[in-house]
């Protein structure tokens, strides 16, 4: 980028780059690549609507707090999120800011389009229940939710809230095995406080106990929300029944349907439920990567079917509650306890997992019938060796 930047990571208008093609236009800002030096920047210039309520202060602080972090942890943080680099100021207005094009992995391979699209996470939903044989790409979803619980936890350790949590702001690569966080100037922190108060799109806003909170209890129950719209593959849930509970334990263990449920609720934030989070965010990632899936009657392959591609930026209607028949059924049989299963299946066993049920866990080691006889055989030659010795003493 050619833009210098000082401590406080503030330019004038004046300094910005040539633009090029507008990336995106949307109700609180218009992104734009900026073409010099080599279009790894977008300016994101802020409606007047927006800009008008927003605390430029605390976005000047937002954008020096990545400069004040060692190089290891800025290295770290850019891997994941888009942070703004710079505050563009049009005088004494604060226009917008200069934030990073996210890596090629997060865009679609649209040669045709006008500029780049990213990848998002509600871009794996399908648009509605007629799609054919498509199937939801279930580990690919919670895989993507593990790795976003770990990007939160390592923001919550440096005492930052995401705030905005919603699939739209949540890029996935194509295999599913990374993930980039965008719209960090919705973040806050004591640092800093707030840039433009509490975010959440009107959807979330109508199932939050309190939607104007801000804190990692409440990033946790946006996440677990969208975890449920994205999972049953409906963004029009707003309560859960016993056919939603159902279709969940179809994806998960009951521990994790129930550590799910039980976040809905930032007051239920506390060191335990972050470890249970970190257990089963470890989990998802790691059986996302064989295509399967864990619920309590063990692991099982996913069909490989891709989901078709949706615009990023709409979300979807979402099919009906009617379990889509592409989908495998829940199990009849009784089975052990989520607990168990989650405990069997630990990361070191994902990395060579093979479906199978838990009732075959822990895996006895094989007997073979041909060592058995060599064994008796040995034995006998043994026994025979003894008496003719003992004859010949004698």
């Amino acid at each position: 980028m050619s833009i210098n930047t000082d401590q406080r990571g503030v330019a004038d208008r004046s300094a910005l780059p040539p633009l090029g093609r507008t990336s995106f236009h949307g109700g609180n800002a218009t992104l734009t690549i900026c073409d010099e030096p080599d279009g790894s920047a977008l300016f994101k210039e802020f409606a007047d609507a927006f800009r008008d309520h927003l605390d430029a202060d605390a976005l000047t602080s937002l954008v020096a707090w990545r400069l004040g972090l060692s190089d290891e942890d800025r290295r770290e943080l850019d891997t994941f999120a888009a942070w703004p680099r710079l505050v563009i100021r049009d005088g004494p207005v604060t226009a917008g800011l200069v934030i990073p094009v996210a890596p090629s992995t997060f865009l679609l391979d649209e040669t045709t389009a006008t500029a780049p699209t990213a990848r998002t996470l509600a871009s794996l939903v399908r648009p509605g229940v007629d799609t054919g044989t498509a199937v939801m790409p279930i580990p690919r979803v919670l895989g993507a939710v593990g790795l976003v619980v770990r990007a939160m936890l390592w923001l919550h350790r440096r005492d930052v809230v995401v705030n905005d949590v919603q699939p739209d702001n949540i890029l996935i690569s194509e295999d599913g095995g990374r993930v980039y966080l965008v719209d960090c100037d919705a973040m806050a922190s004591p640092a800093w406080g707030s840039v433009a108060g509490p975010a959440a799109p009107e959807y979330l806003r109508e199932v939050l106990a309190d939607p104007d909170d801000q804190s990692p209890g409440t990033d946790f129950a946006k996440l677990a929300w969208c975890l449920i719209f994205l999972v049953l593959d409906d963004f029009s849930i707003r309560t859960l029944g016993d056919d939603e509970l159902r279709r969940l334990r179809d994806f998960m263990p009951q521990s994790a349907v129930d550590l799910v449920l039980a976040s809905r609720d930032p007051g239920n934030y506390q060191p335990n439920r972050v470890r249970d989070w970190q257990a089963v965010a470890s989990i998802w990632i790691r059986a996302a990567r064989h295509n399967l899936v864990l619920t309590d009657r063990g692991l099982r392959p996913w069909p490989s079917a891709p989901a078709p591609a949706r615009s990023p930026h709409a979300l979807p209607a979402g099919p009906s509650s009617a379990a889509s028949p592409s989908r495998p059924s829940s199990a009849d049989a009784a089975s052990p306890s989520s607990a168990e299963v989650v405990g069997q299946w630990d990361e070191a066993r994902l990395d060579g997992a093979e479906p199978t049920s838990p009732a075959a866990l822990p895996r006895p080691e094989r007997r073979h019938p041909g060592r058995s006889l060599l064994l008796a055989v040995v034995v006998l030659a043994s026994v025979i060796a003894a008496v003719l010795l003992v004859s010949f003493v004698v």
